[in-house]
């Protein structure tokens, strides 16, 4: 529903701790803060300011869309549209003859698929590849309805 920077993230006490050890060990690494993608300590501080973390102002557009499409669709049917939007995109990876790192389904997530791509097979393979079964899938799926 929203671009990957946008998520919920619980953290417990315990986890908090951790969350500062961590940091203290990228100092002592001489990592700099802000340097690797997922900051919690950053998004820790801004919660603690604001109440809000996003990293881009284009952000809040998104969650302000995803918000309000839950609330036109009801939160049911955009968990069932997730459900199918990954099922269809999990038929094109193995059409695709991509393997799906999750083999069992009732465990799959309806927001990642991860999958292994045969040797070789770089960025441009796999998007190749994926867009043709893709739409093949969608088709399919698209034919099952009627």
């Amino acid at each position: 529903m929203a671009s990957p920077d946008i998520g919920m993230i619980t953290l417990n006490p315990k986890a908090l701790q951790r969350v500062a050890e961590c940091d203290q060990q990228m100092i002592e690494a001489g990592l700099k803060k802000g340097e690797h993608y997922l900051s919690l300590t950053k998004m820790i501080a801004a919660m603690e300011t604001s109440a809000l973390h996003t990293e881009t102002p284009p952000n809040y557009a998104q969650l302000a869309v995803a918000l309000d499409t839950i609330a036109i669709e009801c939160l049911d049917r955009v968990v069932e549209r997730h459900a199918d939007c990954s099922a269809i995109f999990r038929a094109a990876v193995k059409a695709g003859g991509f393997e799906l790192v999750t083999k069992d389904i009732n465990i799959a997530s309806n927001s990642v698929t991860a999958i292994r791509a045969p040797k070789g097979y770089g960025e441009t393979e796999i998007k190749e590849v994926l867009s043709i079964s893709l739409f093949q899938s969608i088709k399919h799926f698209r034919a099952m309805q009627v």
